[in-house]
């Protein structure tokens, strides 16, 4: 990948992550495939999109590490719903999570996940 390419996708959302939203730098953000690169075949015969396409701008979005390890090869509609099931993972397998929930160092709030990138400019 080009630096103007790198370049114009951290610009995309002024140097957040486009799911977390958190501010990073161009030298530590991370380049996502929005849709995956599973997805991309290279069989132009038959109708299928072009490998060429995967690092299509409209394809790629700024990342911070975090989100973009946890995301991996998920498209984002399985992005979503794994972290949708984190909080009900936490209490299920960490007792840290559950004396805390308990002794009310933490209050959970049950929402949809929306991504930076969805309300970005509302």
């Amino acid at each position: 990948m080009t630096k103007k390419i790198r370049q114009l996708v951290y610009e995309k959302y002024e140097g957040h992550c486009a799911y977390c939203g958190m501010l990073i730098h161009i030298n530590n953000m991370q380049v996502d495939h929005i849709k995956p690169k599973r997805n991309f075949s290279i069989d132009k015969r038959k109708g299928y999109q072009c490998l060429t396409d995967i690092d299509d701008i409209n394809n790629l979005n700024p990342s911070c590490g975090g989100c973009n390890n946890f995301k991996s090869a998920m498209s984002l509609d399985e992005f979503r719903s794994e972290l949708q099931k984190q909080v009900e993972r936490a209490r299920r397998y960490s007792v840290n999570f559950r004396l805390a929930e308990k002794y009310k160092q933490i209050q959970i709030f049950e929402f949809p996940i929306k991504f930076y990138f969805e309300t970005h400019g509302e």
